[in-house]
């Protein structure tokens, strides 16, 4: 029995190996494929500007990097924007959305007129050339989302740390300044002064959490809580 039970082990310790590395390579690939899509839009830009519009090939080349760049930090900037105003409080003033989506239409704009519409090739060809050229948008929107959802799982992660810490001082209110000494926060909401209360309804929530040494979304609750 002692064989078989080891063989067992032996089997789960490796299907929880397999898994790990599935998962890492997956999150690899994930997260490396996106830098790589534009590649092909770039080569068609820089193609275009070469044989239609007569560019240098340094030009061209400089051109079709700056609207690769350009259109993924539209797009990006239109996500970080669109996040920023679903979680502001309604006294914050709005990110201006429509602006950036503006500018990532524009992009995909630029991009189809020089890769699609001053190509002369049948309209198959032109087709895929399109949808090629709009792998770069797809890359720019898995790149916003991907460090969307790594912004939300540190701002979990930070919730959790706080609360754990709540709990132990809720526990042991003398070993408050050990706990903070050791945990990656500074000050208490409790512990300020009303001036100093005041002073944070002023600042803004960068400036809390450089003086205070507190997570963005504690420095949120603060001027919350200060508001009320």
């Amino acid at each position: 029995m002692e064989l078989p039970n080891k063989s067992f082990s032996l089997l789960r310790e490796w299907s929880r190996f397999s898994r790990a590395i599935e998962t890492t390579l997956i999150d690899n690939i994930a997260s490396m494929a996106p830098w790589l899509a534009p590649v092909i839009p770039a080569y068609m830009a820089w193609h275009s500007m070469i044989t239609s519009l007569l560019f240098p090939p340094m030009i061209a080349f400089a051109g079709a990097l700056v609207v690769e760049f350009l259109g993924l930090s539209a797009v990006s900037t239109t996500f970080t924007f669109w996040d920023y105003n679903d979680s502001k409080r309604k006294t914050d003033q709005g990110a201006p959305v429509a602006v950036a989506l503006i500018t990532s239409i524009f992009y995909l704009a630029v991009i189809l007129l020089v890769n699609v519409v001053l190509d002369n090739s049948p309209f198959v060809e032109r087709l895929a050339k399109g949808l090629l050229s709009s792998l770069s948008v797809v890359a720019a929107v898995i790149l916003a989302l991907r460090s969307q959802h790594s912004r939300r799982l540190q701002a979990i992660e930070q919730e959790k740390t706080d609360r754990k810490e709540l709990r132990l001082t809720r526990k042991d209110p003398a070993s408050l300044p050990e706990i903070s000494g050791k945990l990656p926060h500074g000050a208490d909401w409790r512990k300020l002064t009303a001036e100093e209360r005041g002073k944070v309804h002023q600042m803004t929530v960068q400036q809390i959490v450089a003086k205070y040494h507190v997570s963005e979304r504690t420095a949120r609750n603060w001027r919350a809580s200060n508001d009320t």
